[in-house]
């Protein structure tokens, strides 16, 4: 294990990091000195005097631990298994859709919903990476499916990890009173159906729309004849 020698102390670069350690670091992309101290578990002073060259490749080390190699994914978080994907519940899928809206700061939240577990104080990033690399790989597949229905341009090759506008929970509480028919009642109903069956009410619902829209286009031009 890589490590740096200060004077008389040592630090190791370490070879993974809590979860709540990567959101920290996440703050600090742009102060390899902050960065390198926090990562590193290193006095600021000491990492201020680091050399240059030296700094920079314990940065580009601590940024490779951030994004780890791919390993096969985690089933299973001690006693918690991971979510099947293709079971989510809406309620669920929004969840992470809000945090997904924000994800340096909420991915710690990502891994609670996927595995179900309240603790994740003693999670490390690599056992969790390769699953919600999975997650956000079976989320852009699933925008695909309905892009129509999410006016997603035919050509786009991924589905951004931003939000396309500055509430992403109002556009979704808005999709679940469509959902719930306007009726604040139904919501919790609503939020535990499974996301594949509301998502294919949705498009069903818009594609009538859309029929409709373009009978009653037809039949105005009609009547101007």
């Amino acid at each position: 294990m890589a490590s740096l020698v200060i004077g008389d102390n040592e630090y190791q670069v370490p070879s993974d990091i809590s979860l709540d350690k990567w959101v920290e670091l996440n703050k600090w992309t742009s102060n390899p000195i902050k960065f390198v101290s926090i990562g590193m578990d290193m006095p600021l002073e000491e990492a201020a005097i680091i050399p240059e060259e030296t700094l920079a490749l314990a940065t580009a080390l601590l940024v490779a631990i951030m994004n780890p190699d791919w390993h096969p994914v985690k089933q299973k978080l001690w006693s918690h298994p991971l979510i099947d994907f293709n079971e989510l519940k809406l309620g669920q899928f929004i969840d992470l859709e809000n945090y997904i809206a924000d994800y340096t700061k909420q991915m710690p939240n990502m891994v609670k919903v996927l595995y179900d577990i309240e603790d994740v104080e003693e999670v490390k990033l690599g056992d969790v990476y390769s699953a919600i690399k999975s997650y956000m790989n079976w989320r852009t597949l699933l925008y695909k499916q309905y892009s129509r229905l999410f006016n997603i341009d035919d050509e786009a090759t991924e589905v951004s990890d931003k939000p396309k506008v500055n509430n992403t929970a109002h556009v979704w509480f808005d999709i679940v009173m469509v959902l719930a028919q306007n009726d604040f009642c139904k919501m919790d109903y609503v939020l535990d159906q499974p996301v594949n069956l509301c998502l294919n009410w949705l498009a069903w619902n818009k594609d009538k729309q859309r029929a409709e829209a373009e009978r009653l286009k037809k039949e105005r031009i009609k009547n101007r004849r």
